[in-house]
């Protein structure tokens, strides 16, 4: 478990005052990698650096001319995102692993995943993984895509260095697995002789773009919930308007979203997750790093807020990143007094009608875990996630470590279930 969650399921914790941005942390002169392979085996010079992760700054311009010309982009990887929780989230254990082609002075970045070696399962196995978490629920790494497979296959082969002393299993988490980035991966494996396998599947919601000389967004949002749910709705929003002006707005300029951020804040701290202290609010540097990277994200017109409300007064609040027309719904929260109208899914309604008008949209990540109770309702498309695991070691303990993670999370989800039905007992 990483610091962030683990910060974040610690109960009673208490609200604080506004939480500053910390200073910036002066930049080190020179890379120095924690652990370092190196190939001359092509006609290119490659080198694989583990790399500590307050080094970012250093490659933060690097990494952003990688994420342009990435084969899938991810925006948690991406130096808006990622640079705003390095100084806060002091995870000693994670590493930047950073593929190079070129002679020194004149090398190119070809792939960067954060990851972290772990003992992970039942029983435990140790294991590189990728950075994914529960801020950034997606571990799509940064791979070019010029010559993609070329990069996978030294990437990997790089890994089985055994004189790095890494754990023999890679773990890709949080992947599409119908991405192009994860079939790469596996086609390396397998010119490779590598065994892989994929392990902790599970399907999330997501909308996709329509046609819209075929279908207008308000008809295809109809059909998609149900003509029961859509009355429903409606009704429940007229009777919402008998108390006051219902309203809809987008902050998208940078003053906008970070007036929209304290509103959302103030939203959250005010509900279930304030008083269990696992709202964003509820921690200083937790509170800081949402900040910093929704303003961020802001200034490059990448992150929007969505807000209803009644008259003058926040109901529900919706915080979005978007990227390359792709849009995340990172964080929401709503009114718990207003909770019998469904002020977060009147917003999502409302929030989804206006993306599926954009030319420009192609669809919506809801990064909802799996069977959620709000949004699979609403977004009827999946998309199709989990964890690509390669044995880069050749150790031949694969299907033991796939089992050993399958039965971590049974277990986790069994533990979970039990506490969610004692709580409606007591």
């Amino acid at each position: 478990m990483s610091i962030l969650e683990d910060l974040l399921t610690k109960s009673g914790q208490q609200l604080t005052d506004y939480a500053p941005f910390w200073p910036e942390v002066t930049k080190p002169k020179s890379l120095v990698p924690i652990k370092q392979s190196v190939s001359n085996l092509t006609s290119s010079s490659w080198n694989l650096s583990f790399l500590a992760l307050k080094d970012y700054d250093l490659l933060a311009d690097e990494i952003a001319e990688l994420a342009s010309h990435s084969l899938e982009s991810n925006i948690f990887f991406e130096p808006q995102f990622l640079q705003a929780g390095i100084h806060r989230i002091e995870d000693k254990g994670v590493m930047l692993a950073c593929l190079f082609e070129g002679s020194p002075g004149a090398q190119t970045l070809q792939f960067m995943m954060p990851l972290v070696a772990r003992k992970a399962g039942i029983p435990r196995h140790r294991i590189l993984r990728s950075f994914a978490h529960h801020f950034a629920p997606l571990g799509t790494p940064l791979l070019r895509k010029y010559h993609a497979s070329e990069t996978a296959e030294t990437l990997l082969r790089l890994l089985g260095d055994p004189l790095l002393e890494i754990p023999a299993t890679m773990a890709f988490d949080q992947q599409r697995l119908n991405g192009p980035t994860v079939e790469v991966l596996k086609n390396a494996a397998e010119n490779l002789g590598l065994e892989h396998k994929t392990a902790l599947t599970y399907q999330r919601a997501q909308l996709c773009a329509i046609d819209s000389s075929s279908i207008d967004p308000q008809t295809y949002i109809r059909q998609s919930i149900g003509k029961k749910r859509q009355k429903e709705y409606a009704r429940l929003l007229r009777r919402l308007s008998d108390q006051g002006t219902i309203k809809f707005e987008t902050a998208k300029t940078s003053d906008e979203v970070l007036d929209a951020l304290e509103g959302f804040l103030t939203l959250e701290a005010g509900g279930w997750k304030g008083r269990s202290g696992t709202a964003l609010y509820s921690l200083k540097q937790i509170a800081a790093f949402s900040r910093q990277a929704v303003s961020t994200l802001a200034k490059s017109k990448r992150s929007e807020i969505h807000t209803m409300k009644l008259d003058d007064k926040i109901i529900a609040s919706l915080v979005c990143f978007k990227n390359k027309g792709e849009y995340f719904t990172w964080k929401t929260a709503f009114d718990e007094d207003y909770d019998t109208y469904s002020p977060g899914v009147q917003l999502m309604l409302n929030a989804s009608t206006n993306w599926l008008s954009q030319k420009s949209f192609t669809n919506a990540d809801s990064l909802a875990s799996a069977n959620h109770k709000m949004i699979d309702h609403l977004w009827r498309e999946r998309v199709d996630l989990g964890t690509l695991l390669i044995d880069t070691g050749k150790s031949g303990q694969i299907d033991k470590v796939a089992d050993a993670l399958e039965r971590y999370d049974n277990t986790k989800a069994l533990a979970k279930s039990m506490l969610s039905r004692l709580k409606r007992i007591i």
